[in-house]
């Protein structure tokens, strides 16, 4: 009897502690079934096992779940509670999710991650589960994360004194908004609410500790309502030291009012640091509708700003567009590019796709390229920009630009009511640009107002002195300008197997070639270049008073009309007309082999229907007209060719078939030219050579 109460009194003890057991895990486990296990034989069944379930996502979305059975005698400790707003990590071999539905949950889950070792390669991802109000916080990204919006909207608090949310990727870090192809999954929505801030939101890298980061957006990402403030360079992101790509996105209705006359959407600045490399790839996605602009000057500026002040060592600054659209953004209170900006020696950009469209700025609307930076252009288009100067592009001092391919059309060289120069392109002194199979059309540069005397000079493209043009195969076609109404050069320039045709101006229709600040022998040389169709008062083809050199090509249907709205310029050149003014020209090539230079099919309401030559003063000087073809040119007088007062040498050419309408000189007139100030000088002579 003692015995079998002893066997009893050890089975209760036994029952006892494992029910007890049993309870303790129950506190430790969310969700926790038990599982009634029926007798068997008879027998009492053992106590029920606790089955705990743990869902892990993929980026697959696959869910898994593990069981794992607990010792019948262990005895779990209670476990503290968590905040609602804990992150909470479930890891796979490679990658680690965490999803968060607040502030506090997204910061720690970022300290957390930044805390890990031993996780090379490994990348993070966080989750937003639900809108929320980002505060006060510079947080550093120092692993591999991923931030997956889900349709959310994360806002900031506006505390008034411009300390808000930042991110800086540091010692190597990388942030991705995104992933590729995600879908619904990468929709986030980064609202400033216009509210006041100090500082960039993103910023890649760091200067002071020349630590590197890495920065990617992705389709379904919208930054928008930032509003930078002074200190620094960049209202939205600053690329310090490292990568930013952008693949999808939109980055829009951004602003910074700054107090220092730098100031860009997408900014990276170098003041001088040496060993810095910084880069900006736009590959997709928009940035539009931002505004960079300063009380006196945002001097440099645009949507993406890359400037590195003088040549430090080791560091250089390069911008990569591939495709993407930068649109509607303005930096046009004296800003440097509404689109893009390239500033410094060491910064060099590529563009291969993508628009930059409906941008405005102080100069160069689209781009800006200035001193000592390159720019190598493949593809791609800038239309409908607006600038004071270059409305397009703006290529200034020591800068070099290659353009190929590349569509500049329906750009306006004005910048609040003001004309200016250069509607499609302006290059400026000490530059190299090189064109080829591009498209400069539809650029207006005008201002009637101070004609000719003003601005607007260079419809289509506008260069300088000191400056040098090379254009191949290019269409210049339906641009405006009171001079040079495709292209006004004030430099030395080349234009080979290209074609000029339906622009306007008061002074070289289609071309204009002009003496500025130094004289050149041979400012322009031609080669097999149509020039058609373009209409002026003085040159309704081509107008110039340096020396030019045309060989092969045509000169064809273009006009020279009278406009009441000029009435100091009399018509003059339907095709041609050259001011000899210190200057030698050649049309036509020595070769009699070669092919001629046509001229024909020109009408001027005035003098000289196909070429017309003048000089007003100095000694006289000649220019040479060899295997030419002048033919059915029509104008009230002297048709074919008008010589006033400058020296013309015929060498195996013909003038044919010109109809004058008001005088009988329709092949060849010669006579004096008359001085606006000083009355009739010296007459004109004609050559003829064998």
């Amino acid at each position: 009897m003692k015995k079998r109460f002893l066997w009893l009194l050890l089975a209760f003890s036994l029952l006892t502690s494992q029910v007890c057991s049993t309870v303790a895990y129950a506190n430790l486990v969310v969700d926790v079934e038990t599982v009634d296990v029926p007798d068997v034989g008879g027998e009492t069944a053992p106590p029920s096992v606790p089955m705990t379930g743990v869902e892990l996502e993929t980026e697959g979305k696959h869910t898994e779940t593990s069981t794992t059975p607990q010792p019948e005698d262990s005895v779990q400790p209670t476990a503290d509670p968590q905040p609602e707003d804990a992150a909470e990590p479930v890891e796979n071999a490679s990658s680690s999710e965490i999803s968060v539905d607040s502030y506090d949950a997204l910061i720690k889950a970022i300290d957390q991650i930044n805390a890990e070792t031993d996780d090379a390669g490994k990348k993070y991802v966080i989750s937003i589960t639900d809108d929320f109000v980002c505060r006060s916080k510079q947080v550093d990204i120092r692993k591999d994360i991923t931030i997956l919006g889900n349709g959310h909207t994360l806002t900031f608090e506006d505390r008034g004194d411009g300390s808000l949310l930042q991110f800086q990727m540091r010692t190597g870090g990388t942030l991705s908004l995104g992933m590729p192809d995600d879908g619904a999954r990468n929709e986030l929505t980064f609202d400033g609410e216009g509210h006041y801030r100090a500082s960039a939101f993103l910023t890649v890298g760091s200067l002071s500790y020349k630590e590197k980061g890495e920065l990617n957006i992705y389709d379904g990402v919208t930054i928008t309502g930032l509003q930078g403030v002074p200190g620094q360079p960049g209202s939205t992101i600053l690329v310090e030291n490292g990568v930013f790509n952008m693949y999808g996105g939109k980055i829009s209705g951004n602003t910074k009012d700054s107090a220092i006359p730098i100031a860009g959407t997408i900014a990276h600045y170098n003041p001088g640091v040496a060993n810095i490399t910084a880069e900006i790839n736009l590959y997709g996605g928009e940035i539009i509708g931002n505004t960079q602009k300063y009380s006196t000057s945002a001097y440099y500026a645009g949507a993406v700003m890359m400037i590195v002040a003088g040549n430090p060592a080791g560091s250089s600054a390069a911008f990569r567009m591939t495709g993407g659209t930068i649109a509607d953004n303005d930096s046009s209170t004296r800003g440097k590019a509404g689109g893009v900006n390239l500033y410094g020696s060491a910064v060099h950009g590529t563009i291969s796709g993508g628009q930059i469209d409906r941008n405005t700025a102080y100069e160069g609307g689209g781009i800006c390229v200035g001193n000592g930076a390159t720019l190598d252009i493949t593809g791609g288009s800038c239309t409908g920009n607006k600038a004071l100067d270059g409305a397009g592009i703006y290529v200034g001092r020591d800068a070099k630009a290659n353009l190929k391919n590349y569509r500049i059309a329906d750009n306006v060289a004005e910048n609040d009511g003001i004309p200016g120069n250069g509607g499609g392109i302006s290059v400026y002194s000490h530059t190299d640009i090189t064109l080829e199979a591009c498209e400069i059309s539809g650029n207006t540069a005008i201002d009637m107002s101070s004609f000719p005397h003003g601005r607007g000079h260079g419809g289509g493209i506008y260069t300088s002195s000191d400056t040098n043009v090379i254009i191949k195969k290019c269409t210049i076609s339906r641009n405006t300008a009171n001079v040079g109404g495709g292209v006004l050069f004030g430099g030395s320039a080349s234009i080979q197997n290209s074609e000029i045709s339906g622009n306007n101006a008061g002074m070289g229709g289609g071309v204009h070639v002009s003496q500025m600040w130094k004289r050149y022998d041979v400012a322009l040389r031609m080669n097999d270049t149509k020039i058609s169709e373009n209409t002026a008062v003085m040159g309704g083809g081509l107008y110039t008073d340096q020396g030019v050199v045309i060989n092969g090509g045509e000169i064809s249907n273009n006009k020279s009309i009278r406009d009441d709205t000029v009435p100091d310029l009399q018509p003059c050149g339907g095709g041609i007309a050259i001011h000899l003014s210190n200057s030698n020209s050649v049309i036509g090539s020595s070769d009699a082999e070669a092919e001629p230079v046509r001229i024909f099919g020109n009408q001027c309401e005035g003098d000289g229907g196909g070429l017309y030559v003048f000089q007003i003063r100095g000694d006289k000087e000649n220019i040479l007209v060899q295997n030419t073809e002048i033919t059915q040119n029509q104008a009230n007088s002297a048709a074919g060719v008008c010589i006033a007062g400058a020296e013309v040498t015929l060498k195996n050419a013909s003038v044919t078939q010109n109809h004058s309408t008001k005088t009988p000189a329709g092949g060849i007139a010669v006579r004096g030219a008359h001085d606006y100030f000083f009355g009739p000088v010296s007459p004109g002579a004609l050559k003829l050579a064998d």
